[in-house]
């Protein structure tokens, strides 16, 4: 009996079995069976390997994977597509433990060197996992971290774009032919993710028509000469502003409504504004001293891997908010008529449509499928926190 088909009939050794049962979790019993014949044939073994996280993400997994042990592409073809499966399997096992703390661990990510601003930076954590459009102004004095809480969003973004107003054109937001090749702008390059502007006050008012249509409508058109062109644009716009006289001059709304440097018809499309006021004198000089240290992010390269993955792939989620919530949201649209004046914007049925788009990314945070009480509750808690002056 040749020495190949003597090991195919012998009994595995404990420590094999072992190895062989932790495949059980990622493949079918068929695949498990043909894994099984590989290693009794000594043709590949089964070992552990971990996923490399730090301990902010703070999962213990590992997963098992395949190594071959004969030179034959045919098998070595099969085992990576095993191999492969098994990834993907243990990535979501991985991704559904991340899950349970993710509304706890995203907004520390956001701008990790800027001090307070607690609820601002849990608001753009959440957008991050917003599939519908959802657009948030922030809007303040200098050098309190507006630029950093953007950017450090648009960098954990899957997709995104950033840029500074102060050099965006028509044509840098929008798209541009050089010959016959199509040139993306910002909006279209962020489709499906985060656009983030930083001092968007400083684009002209005429080249503003592209985000008009990209923050009410998900597209952007270019229509010049013979040549009309359509590109899906539906971004989550994050973005930053200075008032006019660059520095607040007051906390009350009525105030700060004659500094804000936009038209209507620009910050009616915003669902959350939010107000960053110059701290006291100590709480400045932290911050000022923090900002000119090199950013304190707790995440590796593979972590951010896998938070980047983690976010496509709640993204993917479609989100169900049921009937039983609405009163919730009559409420929360009765309050918020009833205390409008305590706003700098005037209340909107785009504000209830907000509170509604952020509980679902509350939602997608968990990889839930429903909108829970607790989400409803924690958008419109947001919201207040946020808007209300």
């Amino acid at each position: 009996m040749k020495l190949s088909k003597l090991k195919s009939i012998l009994p595995l050794s404990a420590k094999k079995k072992e190895e062989l049962q932790s495949l059980i979790p990622f493949l079918s019993e068929e695949e498990v069976n043909e894994v099984k014949k590989l290693i009794k044939k000594n043709q590949a073994s089964v070992f552990h390997q971990d996923l490399g996280l730090s301990q902010f993400i703070s999962i213990k997994f590992s997963y098992p994977q395949i190594l071959q042990k004969i030179e034959d592409e045919e098998t070595k073809e099969r085992i990576s597509y095993l191999n492969q499966k098994i990834e993907r399997a243990a990535r979501r096992k991985a991704f559904e433990a991340f899950s349970r703390e993710a509304i706890e661990k995203f907004p520390s990510l956001i701008a990790p060197n800027i001090i307070g601003f607690e609820d601002i930076k849990k608001i753009l954590a959440i957008q991050l996992f917003s599939t519908e459009r959802l657009h948030i102004l922030l809007i303040g004095d200098p050098a309190v971290g507006k630029t950093e809480l953007i950017r450090s969003s648009y960098e954990l973004s899957p997709i995104g774009s950033f840029g500074l107003g102060s050099g965006i054109s028509k044509a840098g937001l929008s798209m541009t032919f050089s010959g016959k090749k199509l040139v993306k702008g910002l909006l279209p390059l962020a489709n499906g993710g985060i656009c983030a502007i930083d001092e968007l006050n400083l684009i002209k008012q005429d080249d503003l028509g592209a985000l008009y249509n990209a923050m009410e409508k998900g597209f952007i058109t270019y229509d010049k000469g013979d040549m009309h062109k359509v590109l899906s644009a539906n971004v989550c716009l994050a973005a930053t502003a200075n008032p006019k006289g660059k520095v607040l001059l007051g906390k009350s709304p009525r105030l700060i409504k004659t500094q804000i440097p936009f038209d209507s018809a620009l910050l009616s499309r915003f669902h959350i504004l939010a107000v960053m006021f110059k701290p006291d004198a100590k709480k400045f000089a932290e911050i000022a001293a923090s900002s000119i240290r090199e950013k304190d992010n707790p995440l590796s390269q593979k972590d951010l891997d896998f938070i980047k993955e983690f976010i496509a792939y709640a993204r993917e989620l479609n989100v169900d908010f049921p009937s039983s919530l609405d009163p919730y949201v009559k409420e929360f649209a009765r309050e918020l008529f009833e205390h409008g004046d305590n706003m700098i914007v005037e209340p909107s049925l785009r504000q209830v449509k907000g509170v509604v788009r952020i509980a679902k990314a509350i939602a997608r945070m968990r990889l839930s499928k429903t909108v829970s009480e607790e989400d409803i509750k924690e958008a419109i808690r947001l919201f207040k926190s946020i808007m209300f002056l």
